[in-house]
């Protein structure tokens, strides 16, 4: 006699044997110098390979895994992708808080160096305000951080209400882009 299954529990079955077949990705680590790109970078470099979009469009891209995009923006990746190609960060200036990053390490060798010749990705660190880098810088080497330390090391007036906006907003994103490599998820 045969049974019957549901779609669902036919596409879970389906997702754990293929999960297997699958070589193992790793995660590489999101430090705050890390180079990335934003969805805008993103879509720029997309435009430079000669595909066009909207940007509506590639954010329906976002969850689907890099292997279901379309073959001409496939060739834009590396070999070995994770499922998850693009990070989401929350609570962020983004679109309703939501901020999503591609890493540069998860692109094609072809098209980390056209991103770097076209100046679209660069790192956490790098994207910071003069200010709030001497303060990252800072807080590295010491998370105990006074505002007297900062200012002294700011070359021009770091008010005290801006500094410490800048260290929790910091200390806020070592989340995403830890500081070390070692501490990072």
């Amino acid at each position: 006699m045969m049974t019957t299954l549901a779609i669902r529990d036919l596409h879970q079955a389906a997702r754990a044997i293929t999960q297997r077949l699958m070589p193992p990705v790793t995660h590489i680590p999101l430090t705050v110098q890390t180079a990335y790109l934003t969805c805008n970078e993103f879509r720029m470099l997309l435009r430079l390979h000669g595909i066009g979009m909207c940007l509506n469009t590639l954010r329906n891209w976002l969850g689907l895994p890099h292997t279901a995009l379309p073959p001409p923006v496939r060739l834009v990746f590396a070999d070995i992708v994770p499922t998850p190609w693009c990070h989401t960060l929350t609570k962020q200036k983004g679109r309703n808080g939501i901020f999503n990053i591609i890493p540069l390490a998860y692109l094609s060798v072809d098209s980390q160096e056209l991103a770097l010749a076209h100046h679209l990705a660069c790192s956490y660190a790098d994207r910071l305000q003069p200010h709030a880098q001497i303060v990252l810088d800072l807080l590295i080497k010491d998370r105990q951080l006074s505002y007297a330390t900062a200012a002294t090391h700011c070359s021009s007036q770091l008010p005290r209400r801006k500094y410490f906006h800048i260290k929790r907003r910091l200390l806020n994103q070592e989340r995403y882009f830890s500081w070390t490599p070692s501490s990072s998820r």
